[in-house]
């Protein structure tokens, strides 16, 4: 609500602000990419990648990397995930690459190749003169041992975010829908 003036009733007017840009991938239409690309605005604060019935070919997992004018980022990404997966057994698999470890993408752990992926990454940037961007995921899979992912991570870009790209380890990806909404 917004006021109309002295002695009006208040009036209904768009807030602006909210989602500013977005775009969805059917990768079940795409041909067995094993790779694509989100490209946000250079004002982007906030980007959700929402996963939908995802799956590959082959091979287990799925690579997130952050790209700036200067090409994708290879090197620096502090990333942490658990892992709760329910077979015959309740277990807790927990990866660490927060530290000295720093790795070359932020991970999207599967259990198994025949496993379908949902849930979501959200990225935000947390220091605009370092273009530092933080990374936290919630994802479940469907697979056998039907496994729960959460977790986060941290990259410094050398300058501003032009790219977000998400690859299939494997053949590719054989099913499901992404789809990125920025703010």
């Amino acid at each position: 609500l917004t006021s109309a003036g002295a002695g009006q009733p208040p009036a209904f007017a768009d807030a602006g602000g909210g989602i500013t840009a977005s775009s969805v991938l059917d990768l079940t239409t795409a041909g067995n990419n094993d790779s694509f690309s989100f490209s946000p605005s250079s004002s982007a604060k906030r980007i959700t990648m929402m996963i939908s019935g995802l799956s590959g070919a082959t091979g287990n997992n799925f690579d997130c990397q952050l790209g700036d004018a200067g090409g994708l980022e290879t090197s620096g990404y502090q990333n942490m995930h658990a892992k709760l997966r329910t077979s015959n057994s309740l277990s807790v698999d927990v990866t660490d690459d927060v530290g000295a470890a720093e790795g070359s993408h932020f991970k999207f752990n599967r259990q198994h190749a025949s496993g379908v992926m949902n849930g979501w990454a959200i990225f935000n940037l947390q220091n605009a003169s370092t273009n530092r961007w933080n990374m936290n995921l919630f994802t479940f899979e469907n697979a056998p041992t039907r496994e729960i992912c959460i977790g986060g991570g941290s990259k410094a870009l050398s300058a501003v975010l032009t790219t977000i790209t998400f690859t299939a380890q494997g053949s590719g990806f054989d099913a499901g829908t992404v789809s990125f909404m920025e703010e």
